[in-house]
């Protein structure tokens, strides 16, 4: 799941540079952003889910609340895609003003230091130092973009987070294979 939503995060990226340099067109843009906002806020509550249970601190409740959260962040998300009027206003100088919505940013902070706790109180039972620069890498990734919302447009941050995914993917598939 984590990986879905990573990859719903980079469509999004993906068809917002496409909007914004090639085709100029605002409802692909509009509906890039909401793809990019539905990957990162999934990805939030989707890693916390990989760190507990990476961790070992989960049982068959905490996996259907899991399922439960991330599919009403799914359908609030598409609530927000189809009822809302554009957030983003096209502008050959400025490229984009975009703006948070007001609970974005405690609802990452919620996910982000949730994960970032869990993962410095666990940090002996997590073997692959891989898999904890990873996640660390991805949070700081997706804190960039509170830094200025405008580099949403800028691929530094989906890079600096698609990295940290790699790591967590290469990080997982060799703690499988041995």
């Amino acid at each position: 799941i984590f990986l879905l939503m990573v990859i719903i995060w980079d469509m999004g990226s993906l068809l917002l540079q496409v909007g914004l340099l090639v085709v100029d067109d605002a409802g692909l843009i509009n509906w890039a952003v909401s793809l990019i906002e539905l990957g990162f806020a999934g990805s939030s509550v989707a890693l916390y889910s990989l760190t507990t249970v990476t961790i070992g601190v989960h049982n068959h409740r905490f996996r259907a609340m899991t399922f439960a959260s991330l599919l009403l962040i799914i359908f609030y998300r598409l609530f927000l895609i189809t009822s809302t009027t554009p957030r983003i206003i096209v502008d050959i100088d400025n490229l984009s003003a975009y703006q948070l919505q007001p609970l974005f940013v405690p609802f990452y902070l919620l996910f982000g230091c949730a994960t970032l706790f869990w993962l410095w109180q666990s940090r002996r039972k997590i073997r692959s130092s891989g898999l904890k620069a990873g996640i660390i890498i991805f949070l700081l990734g997706q804190s960039l973009i509170f830094v200025n919302p405008t580099l949403v447009v800028a691929s530094f941050t989906t890079s600096t987070s698609f990295f940290g995914v790699l790591m967590v993917s290469v990080a997982i598939i060799q703690q499988e294979i041995m």
